[in-house]
């Protein structure tokens, strides 16, 4: 699921030699159970039964960081994006946390308009050095929780 995903939702953005790179260092089986000892949860979108896309996400400080949100193509624009941020802005209330946070690549100007449709705030940009000579572009955006 992850590589479609990404295969089809980064094509215009990065590489496909650095699609590849990322998909081996952040979503490879091992990398997966790494960051699972260290926190991060994951957890499957379904929609009628059927697996839709996943989120990943894990407390850090006093937010909660976003680091995986991935839906299907045949499921997007159907309301399952605004449901399974509601489920993750509530995920971080119960945790007492202040706020969601993610990194979305400055390019996706789709995936950009979708968060700030559901309250998310740009706070920087940041240009992280993953390897191999790549580099990510990242907009940090942050949803307030709590009094919502």
């Amino acid at each position: 699921m992850a590589s479609e995903i990404w295969h089809e939702a980064y094509a215009d953005m990065v590489t496909e030699d650095q699609t590849e790179y990322m998909l081996g260092k952040y979503l490879s089986t091992e990398s997966i159970e790494k960051q699972i000892s260290e926190g991060t949860v994951y957890e499957f979108i379904m929609e009628n039964g059927r697996d839709a896309g996943f989120i990943a996400y894990k407390k850090d400080g006093g937010r909660l960081f976003l680091s995986k949100f991935y839906i299907e193509k045949d499921h997007r624009g159907s309301g399952l994006a605004a449901y399974s941020m509601r489920h993750i802005a509530d995920v971080a209330d119960r945790m007492g946390l202040t706020s969601v946070y993610l990194t979305v690549n400055r390019g996706n100007a789709r995936a950009i308009s979708a968060y700030e449709h559901m309250g998310f705030v740009a706070l920087e940009d940041v240009d992280t050095d993953i390897g191999n000579g790549f580099l990510m572009c990242d907009h940090v955006m942050e949803l307030p929780v709590g009094k919502r």
